[in-house]
């Protein structure tokens, strides 16, 4: 056998016998919001989450689901279709697919 193999066969037998979490989860859902832009993701930080879109980003409020701020690119611009959405550093990313429109 190749030495990944192996290893990955390991990996997935440890985790495979480790021992059953008996955590009891509790769930509750505080609020439920109609946002337009959340086609495509969303990302979430302590006061705001950022919908969004194939070309646009909604900025809300997290207790109140209003809308704080918006940014829409143009349809026929370089951004081709925005997908996902992540927080780090303060900062919003957003996966683009990498098109040439023609």
């Amino acid at each position: 056998m190749r030495k990944a193999t192996v290893i990955a066969l390991a990996a997935f037998l440890a985790l495979g016998l480790a021992a059953e979490s008996r955590a009891a989860t509790a769930l509750e859902q505080i609020a439920e919001f109609t946002v337009p832009e959340a086609n495509q993701g969303v990302g979430v930080d302590a006061r705001h989450f950022y919908a969004v879109d194939n070309y646009a980003i909604g900025t809300y409020d997290k207790k109140t689901g209003k809308l704080v701020k918006k940014w829409e690119g143009p349809q026929t611009g370089t951004i081709v279709h925005l997908d996902s959405a992540m927080l780090m550093d303060g900062k919003l990313y957003a996966a683009r697919e990498d098109t040439v429109r023609r």
